[in-house]
């Protein structure tokens, strides 16, 4: 009997054990479908576009399972402001601190974010001006001096190490400032979100997405992060020209980039491009990436091919969306949705030799060629402190 009781007693453990068991606190499945952060470091003349953004959000957040938070720094003295909107009203608190381009202060709100609100996909924008070519999130006076900008390689190691931390899918990264769309720049986001939306050229503010984007999301649980770029782009009127990109295509660009300017390596020294438009104005030679290989190419009589190659790759593969707004101008419809920072001087060559994209390319090599044909204009004038525009 008691054999028999204990084979008993072994079937029903088994049986209990293939039933679901109460799931634990830390197992619960996240709350929200959508976790939407807005980092808007607006200490600048940008404040006044603050309160009409941040009603755009209100009012489309009014899903159940949709959560939105804004971290804003204005012209005030008082701290940053730190506001969560879901569906039945705001919460707002100050946290103790000026310094909006300190790339501490904004990890430690986007940390809280993901921890405080577990989301199945979150979507990360940071607003506010953009640079030079490292530089973003403009703080015009922070309360530590000189601290008006930050890195984006600073940014894109910390969004690789905050991704381990989301419960759910990092869906977008929308570096909404004025351009972020460069080859150096969007090479140091590698690795974050699955999608990254960018400009190369100035972007307007305060934007007009807001509301029907969120109230979009409510409805989209199931949403990818190409199919909210390209909502944005539909619903938004204060753009020239909008990307999105697979942020997985990155790995590849090293690669693909260093086939592209492979035949102009070969040569001892090169004749310098036409000249080329500078499509954002900061004071730095930041141009079209596709019209200066191309002028590059013509230039030296090089074979472009491998350069048409490249741009393929970049228009099937890396890019999902290359959208230009249809109000834009003939100028606009050039633009292939990536710039290149094209250096003028062996200053401006050095300025940036930490970033990812030149230890990983032969974009140095292409540089000293380059330089090595060309006469150095007279001085080298530093970039403007801040650009105009948004």
């Amino acid at each position: 009997m008691r054999s028999a009781l204990a084979v008993v007693l072994a079937l029903v453990l088994v049986a209990l054990a293939a039933l679901p068991l109460a799931v634990r606190a830390d197992e619960m499945p996240p709350a929200y479908d959508w976790g939407v952060v807005y980092f808007m470091s607006y200490d600048n003349d940008l404040e006044r576009c603050g309160a009409p953004i941040i009603e755009g959000i209100a009012q489309g957040t009014v899903g159940d399972r949709i959560v939105a938070a804004v971290q804003a720094d204005f012209t005030d003295k008082g701290g940053m402001r730190r506001i969560v909107l879901k569906k039945g009203g705001r919460e707002e608190t100050t946290i103790d601190s000026e310094d909006s381009a300190d790339p501490e202060r904004a990890f430690e709100y986007l940390r809280w974010f993901v921890k405080t609100f577990p989301c199945k996909r979150y979507v990360v924008t940071f607003l506010n001006h953009g640079g030079t070519l490292d530089a973003m999130c403009f703080d015009e006076k922070p309360a530590t001096p000189r601290r008006n900008w930050m890195s984006g390689q600073v940014v894109g190691e910390k969004l690789r190490a905050l991704k381990k931390e989301m419960p759910g899918r990092f869906e977008l990264l929308f570096l909404q400032q004025c351009g972020r769309g460069s080859l150096e720049n969007l090479y140091s986001f590698r690795g974050t979100a699955d999608f990254i939306m960018s400009s190369p050229v100035p972007v307007g503010a305060p934007n007009t997405y807001y509301t029907a984007v969120h109230r979009w999301l409510a409805e989209n649980p199931e949403a990818t992060g190409d199919r909210i770029a390209a909502k944005i782009a539909a619903e938004d009127d204060h753009y020239t020209i909008y990307t999105c990109l697979r942020t997985s295509a990155l790995d590849e660009l090293p690669k693909r980039l260093d086939a592209a300017i492979a035949p102009f390596l070969k040569p001892k020294e090169l004749k310098p491009a036409a000249r080329q438009r500078v499509i954002h104005p900061v004071g730095e030679p930041i141009v079209d990436a596709r019209a200066y290989l191309e002028a590059l190419a013509a230039a030296n009589e090089l074979d472009a091919a491998p350069v048409a190659a490249f741009f393929r790759w970049v228009e099937k593969d890396l890019f999902t969306l290359v959208k230009l707004h249809e109000q834009k101008g003939r100028s606009a419809r050039t633009l292939c949705g990536l710039s290149i920072y094209a250096p003028r001087t062996s200053a401006e060559a050095g300025r940036y030799r930490k970033l990812d994209i030149y230890s990983g390319t032969r974009l140095p090599a292409l540089w000293e060629k380059v330089l090595a044909g060309a006469a150095e204009p007279a001085g080298d004038a530093p970039p403007r402190r801040q650009p105009r525009g948004f």
